[in-house]
């Protein structure tokens, strides 16, 4: 007799066969399972925001800003992290992004879980917090409540169940006409809308008032889901209870419905259903204000909130333009509306410059009554602002603190020349506005209207309209441009010659920069 050692996985098979008496007897087996050997962990966690509850009301954050939680391996881990709700009827989770939708109420846990390229070496790892989306009160709302009576009309339950148009009183006392068919009223006093199993049913009035349609809310219990409609198309199947109690409490579905339509639920096939509760919440109408804002009109600038604006401006693309509007515009907003490579820049009231320099610095986006000057890298007829907040505040302006030169901004189309004099400054002040070719000039004499939402320069008189130039994103004290050019201080500097020269050292002579000659004295 001999013995044999057999290594080998768990399914594998092992035979002998011989002949004669032989015979064969087995003293020893053993193997190894390869699946059963321990993996590298791998953590996957969502930082600060891990076992966090965060509470919306209405799809909205109830504490301010929301950032969706996103979820890391820590480990330095190759893989991909996935995205799961526990209750999507209530919180949605989009699985790649993990960003949050709101079809309904309720409280779900968001989970995490990572899953590495290399499954034979790591393990998966997970990690979550939770969501709670709560119902807000939203005026208008009818409520049907079992606690308010609300099905007091029907039959009770020992009278049988009931098919007619019966008066659901809501918790405003207000009567509405249900056409029911198979219904009555919960037995011992429980006061539920009790649907009859397979052919119980029950149709709303189309709430007519509601003229931008409404949500509809069914609280109920039930071992088989109810469905809810919406005419022909729009149907909903909601969830089950696990027991059949009958307090009408467990379960939950909504259905958006649109105006002048009427609701249907239909009771969970072979159950009863236990409804104890019906809310109808009418959808806000839309009541944002458009305003639009005209620069050759005559504009009437009110203090209004959360306003959709069209601006009706007209600007050249690359070039600088003065802008003063009566709103602030974000960075992304201003983006949005000027193309991706828009500057904006203002006027840099302390900058350590000469009197005759009028220096502007980078901003990222547009403060209301404040003017700047723009180069847009795109243009249109008009541009549209949404949710902006209107200031009443009239059109400022900004002032060098050395030499009393100021940038006023203007709403309406007006006479500058006499606009100087009216608007603060006097008769000691001229106005000149930036022109073609990115040039400043004096407005000579009445009657040169400058069109509206845009802004211009309020001159000293004393100071030499020659001698005035203007510096964008920078200082350069010692250069003086030709015809008052508006010249951006980081293009490169060349010689007469064509050379590539140090614009910080540069000894007198005349240069060119940005295609425009200057002269350093």
């Amino acid at each position: 007799m001999s013995s044999k050692t057999w290594s080998g996985t768990p399914s594998a098979s092992l035979s002998f066969t011989g002949s004669g008496t032989n015979k064969i007897t087995v003293i020893k087996i053993t193997y190894t399972d390869s699946s059963s050997s321990a993996k590298t962990d791998t953590k996957v966690s969502f930082s600060e925001n891990s076992g966090k509850t965060f509470t919306f009301t209405e799809g909205k954050y109830t504490y301010g800003t929301f950032t969706t939680p996103t979820a890391t391996e820590t480990n330095g881990v190759a893989g991909t992290v996935a995205y799961s709700s526990s209750n999507a009827t209530a919180i949605s989770v989009d699985a790649s992004t993990g960003a949050l939708s709101f079809p309904g109420y309720g409280e779900a846990t968001i989970t995490a879980t990572f899953t590495p390229n290399n499954t034979e070496t790591y393990a998966k790892s997970t990690d979550s917090y939770k969501v709670k989306n709560e119902r807000g009160v939203v005026a208008g709302t009818i409520t049907f409540d079992k606690a308010n009576g609300a099905f007091d009309v029907l039959n009770p339950t020992n009278k049988g169940y009931g098919t007619a148009k019966y008066n659901f009183v809501s918790d405003t006392n207000e009567s509405y006409t249900f056409d029911c068919k198979g219904v009555m009223k919960t037995y011992a006093n429980k006061g539920c809308l009790q649907i009859q199993k397979t052919t119980g049913k029950v149709a709303s009035p189309a709430f007519p008032k509601f003229t931008n349609g409404y949500k509809v809310n069914i609280i109920y219990s039930s071992k088989k889901a109810l469905k809810l409609s919406a005419g022909d198309a729009n149907v909903v199947i909601g969830t089950t209870t696990s027991s059949n109690n009958t307090n009408g409490l467990g379960a939950s579905v909504s259905i958006s419905v649109p105006a002048n339509v009427p609701f249907v639920i239909t009771s969970g096939g072979s159950e009863v259903t236990y409804v104890s509760k019906i809310e109808i919440i009418p959808n806000k109408i839309d009541e944002t204000e458009t305003l639009t804002l005209n620069e050759s009109a005559t504009n009437t600038i009110e203090a209004k909130s959360g306003v959709n604006v069209t601006l009706k401006r007209t600007m050249v693309k690359g070039e600088w333009n003065t802008i003063c509007l009566p709103f602030s515009v974000t960075e992304d907003k201003a983006k949005a509306a000027f193309g991706n490579d828009v500057k904006i820049v203002e006027l840099d009231e302390y900058a350590t410059v000469d009197h005759n320099v009028l220096s502007f610095k980078a901003s990222t986006g547009i403060v209301a009554a404040t003017p700047y000057l723009i180069k847009p890298s795109a243009v249109a007829d008009e541009y549209t602002f949404e949710n902006v907040d209107i200031t009443d505040k009239a059109a400022g302006y900004s002032m060098t603190k050395n030499a009393d030169i100021a940038f006023k901004g203007i709403y309406n189309t007006v006479d500058i020349t006499s606009d100087v004099v009216d608007a603060k400054f006097g008769d000691t002040y001229y106005a000149a506005f930036l022109g073609a070719g990115n040039k400043i000039y004096k407005a000579n004499g009445s009657g040169n209207k400058t069109k509206g939402f845009r802004a211009y320069f309020a001159i000293p008189k004393s100071a030499s309209a020659s001698a005035l130039r203007v510096v964008i994103d920078g200082t350069a004290t010692s250069i003086k441009n030709i015809d008052s050019e508006v010249v951006e201080s980081n293009a490169p500097v060349y010689n007469l010659q064509g050379q590539r020269v140090d614009g910080n050292n540069l000894t007198p002579g005349i240069y060119v920069k940005a295609g425009k000659k200057f002269v350093v004295k």
